[in-house]
């Protein structure tokens, strides 16, 4: 039976409590006319330091980010959508594995230890997120490699629509952070999700969570399967199929000799 969203977010309230996390930052949504409710939680207050953690390769501070989803006609079934949450400039990520149920045994009561049960999870789900987002980091590519890569998984994986995918090369070509600026595939990401944090509408939750689960993947995948990532970098014929238009300097779009390293 679905699991009211008064019961689930007072339990949820009650959970944080005991565990020493109330006071986290918190934001409330619905969806599908109201049938599936969403609360995120963002942990960035550093006395919480095991889920708080500072990754010079990631740019900084990153904190960890739990959206509790939940709905009333059962399309959705109750659990944390773990993240990560990047101060330096607010942007939410997901990595290979999010979810973590909230279950109920033998009852329909919800009982305070499954909450601990998936607290604890999702803090071992961030912890593995940023190790993959680090990986990430490691895996140097060229400027216009990062664009190329852009373009495949636009026209060729089909991961996001073409509108999106412009916002994403303007990002990627222009970083609004000084950290941001190495070009390598975490930075890729992280130009994918500035977007999909800043400009979607909450309300289009299930959309970025989808978005950024298939971006990663493929990232992680082409950071260690060369033949997918050398097809990532092999640039599109039809000019229609570029998302950004060739306006940039003759020497940054000729800057195909410089070698694009990986791990």
């Amino acid at each position: 039976l679905p699991i009211s969203n008064a019961e689930l977010f007072g339990k949820v309230e009650e959970a944080l409590a005991a565990r020493g996390l109330a006071g986290c930052k918190t934001t409330a949504f619905t969806t599908h006319g109201g049938a599936r409710a969403f609360l995120r939680m963002d942990f960035t207050d550093a006395s919480k330091k095991e889920l708080l953690k500072k990754s010079k390769k990631l740019g900084g501070e990153c904190g960890m980010s739990i959206t509790l989803q939940n709905s009333f006609d059962g399309s959705l079934k109750a659990a944390f959508n773990v993240g990560v949450l990047r101060l330096v400039c607010l942007n939410g990520m997901v990595g290979l594995r999010n979810e973590v149920a909230i279950s109920r045994k033998h009852t329909s009561k919800l009982a305070i230890e499954a909450f601990d049960y998936a607290f604890a999870e999702a803090a071992t789900v961030f912890n593995k997120t940023l190790g993959v987002f680090e990986k990430l980091a490691d895996s140097n590519i060229t400027h216009d490699g990062g664009h190329r890569i852009l373009d495949n998984l636009c026209y060729r994986h089909h991961l996001f629509s073409r509108k999106l995918g412009r916002q994403f090369a303007q990002v990627w070509e222009a970083p609004t952070h000084e950290e941001d600026k190495s070009r390598n595939l975490f930075n890729l990401y992280n130009a994918i999700t500035q977007v999909t944090t800043h400009d979607i509408d909450a309300e289009d939750s299930d959309k970025v969570v989808h978005i950024q689960s298939r971006v990663v993947e493929s990232l992680v995948k082409a950071g260690e399967d060369r033949g997918f990532y050398e097809s990532l970098l092999i640039a599109r014929d039809d000019p229609k199929e570029r998302l950004l238009v060739a306006d940039r300097k003759s020497t940054r779009l000729n800057s195909s000799h410089v070698s694009e390293s990986r791990m």
